[in-house]
């Protein structure tokens, strides 16, 4: 029974981000999205398909570090947003 609403569950959530994402596609502007390699919450999969809803996504892998990159690598986060900022 569990695993009948956890996939329910994960079934409304990737509606609701794709509705999300079409959303944010139509708008003209920058988005910056930064993952850690190793992340397990976040797939390969689910970025490849982030990346194809969001054209003016910036796209900004880290190596070595998993879904906690903010804690693992704050100075490469910081300089990341600040980048980012100050060039879009």
């Amino acid at each position: 029974m569990k695993g009948k609403w956890l996939a329910a569950f994960f079934a409304i959530l990737f509606t609701v981000l794709v509705g999300i994402y079409l959303i944010l596609s139509k708008q003209n502007r920058e988005i910056l999205l930064i993952w850690g390699t190793q992340d397990t919450e976040i797939t390969r999969e689910m970025i490849k398909d982030i990346r194809s809803f969001l054209p003016h996504l910036q796209f900004k892998p880290v190596e070595d570090v998993g879904h906690g990159i903010i804690f693992q690598q704050p100075g490469i986060i910081n300089t990341l947003i600040i980048d980012f900022l100050m060039n879009s």
